[in-house]
């Protein structure tokens, strides 16, 4: 855009100038500046009116106001040493996908890849799994009149997705997982869970799949992320184990995860 106004600036004082040269008699110059300003002009007008090619960006909506878009969450239990039992980890995050092109889209698939650190490099840990999908979700309420009964509906869409030229379309990127405490969680296990938190979470690196026209576009962009009570769930994993020499007797409960598996084909 600056180059535009840049240019069309120099067009103005081209005309001003061939003026200057037509008032002292240099009507060849004059001619002549004045063509070249107006071949100028046309192609500008003709670049603005041809269509391009789509082009989808990504963009976090800061406007939604979350906390946190990774939490780990602990639950107050009096039978330990910390009073919290580290339990879940959550990820939710909103972008925004808009098409900046002049032509369709066909949004194929948009997801977290890896977790990464603050030298870009993934995080491998049990507690982040990834890919997580995006998917567009809504929520909406109706209440029955007579029966006074509230009705809380929502609705998850997966891709793929038509954008037209300068549509935006927001979409949810949510992930839980976390220990539920099973057998299966051994001493070891929660040593390992442990230890790949020690390094903090600061950026999530994302895979755009899109089509425009014939041609397949993939692309990675990288966001950061607001990452809350990381470090204080894995120390709690140490103080209630006494570093990892006592497994506590703690009440198992079943974690329903979601967002590494939607049951739909998504492009890769």
């Amino acid at each position: 855009m600056t180059r535009r106004l840049a240019t069309y600036l120099l067009c103005g004082l081209g005309v001003l100038a061939a003026t200057v040269l037509a008032a002292l008699g240099r009507l060849d110059i004059s001619n002549l500046l004045l063509t070249v300003v107006v071949l100028v002009v046309a192609t500008l007008t003709l670049e603005a009116a041809w269509l391009r090619p789509a082009t989808l960006v990504i963009e976090r909506q800061h406007e939604l106001g979350h906390v946190g878009d990774l939490i780990f969450l602990s639950y107050p239990e009096g039978d330990v040493a910390d009073g919290h039992v580290p339990r879940e980890v959550l990820f939710q995050m909103y972008v925004a996908v808009a098409n900046i092109g002049g032509r369709k889209a066909l949004l194929l698939g948009l997801s977290l890849e890896a977790f990464l650190d603050s030298n870009l490099e993934p995080m491998v840990s049990r507690l982040l799994p990834a890919p997580v999908l995006a998917a567009e979700y809504r929520q909406w309420q109706s209440r029955a009149l007579l029966a006074g009964s509230l009705n809380i509906q929502s609705e998850t869409k997966m891709p793929p997705f038509v954008l037209e030229p300068d549509e935006v379309l927001s979409l949810r990127l949510r992930m839980l997982s976390g220990i539920d405490w099973s057998p299966s969680w051994d001493l070891a296990r929660l040593k390992e869970a442990s230890e790949s938190l020690s390094t903090p979470v600061c950026h999530g690196r994302i895979l755009l799949i899109y089509r425009r026209g014939p041609s397949l576009v993939r692309e990675t962009v990288v966001l950061p992320l607001r990452v809350d009570a990381q470090s204080d769930f894995a120390q709690r994993l140490a103080t209630i184990t006494t570093n990892f020499t006592v497994r506590p007797a703690i009440e198992q409960r079943n974690i329903d995860r979601i967002g590494t598996d939607s049951g739909f084909p998504i492009a890769r």
